[in-house]
């Protein structure tokens, strides 16, 4: 990956031998240099590469049956179940050093125990500070995964009578 310029980024995909670039709008550049503290954000092109690089992951994930998520295979989170403790895994940036632990025992409760768990989570302060787009899907799996471990394998939607819905649709 080159850098042409402050607002453009070259990809040279070696397998095609393609090159792709993408232009980032200036302002989008400063709401970027904003986070600049975080091993992630630290250039537009590891910005750019991690952007790429999550959103494969996550698509390879959603699609591909052995790479469903799972409790031992998150990228961001990390989870001990002596604690019932789930830790976004990373060491903390200078700007930011809290290190962000959820107790997930909530998962063990009742469906309205989980969903106000689960709330109080995504109500936090947290996803400003240490959030990015994938780890936030990534905890949401994680809340799932654990409630159907403590609840005979029904899902939270299930467990609310919210109907499937086929992604393919």
């Amino acid at each position: 990956m080159t850098t042409s310029s402050p607002h453009s980024i070259q990809f040279d995909t070696s397998k095609t031998g393609r090159v792709v670039t993408l232009n980032i709008d200036h302002d989008d550049v400063k709401t970027i240099s904003r986070y600049r503290n975080t091993d992630t954000f630290r250039s537009i092109k590891q910005f750019v590469q991690e952007s790429v690089d999550s959103s494969v992951r996550w698509m390879q994930r959603m699609i591909n049956g052995e790479e469903l998520f799972c409790i031992d295979s998150m990228d961001y989170w990390e989870y001990t179940p002596s604690l019932y403790r789930l830790k976004l895994k990373g060491t903390p940036s200078n700007l930011r050093s809290n290190v962000i632990i959820f107790d997930m025992a909530f998962t063990k409760g009742s469906l309205n125990e989980y969903n106000q768990g689960l709330a109080s989570i995504l109500n936090g302060f947290w996803y400003k500070t240490a959030a990015f787009p994938p780890a936030v899907v990534e905890l949401i799996a994680c809340c799932d995964i654990l409630y159907r471990q403590h609840h005979n394998n029904v899902s939270p939607a299930a467990a609310s009578k919210v109907p499937h819905a086929d992604l393919k649709s």
